[in-house]
């Protein structure tokens, strides 16, 4: 069975640190699909595949605006 027991992945599919780390935030997101960014034990944030709402800045993005102007400049 895969990483977790869900299947995400075989471990021989985990060659690398960053492999591992992939699966990590994939297996978080499945967890919380309500947050747009997952951090893993890494300490990296990853897009979570399963977020379906809205657009969010990065976590580190230094954004000082509201979220309806982030979003206006993705629109642009």
């Amino acid at each position: 069975m895969g990483m977790f027991g869900y299947g995400i992945c075989d471990i021989d599919d985990v060659a690398t640190d960053q492999d591992w780390d992939r699966a990590d935030a994939r297996q978080s997101g499945m967890e919380n699909p309500d947050q747009a960014w997952v951090c893993t034990d890494r300490d990296v944030w990853h897009a979570n595949p399963y977020y379906k709402g809205l657009p969010v800045p990065h976590p580190n993005l230094e954004w000082e605006g509201t979220l309806e102007e982030y979003r206006a400049t993705l629109r642009s």
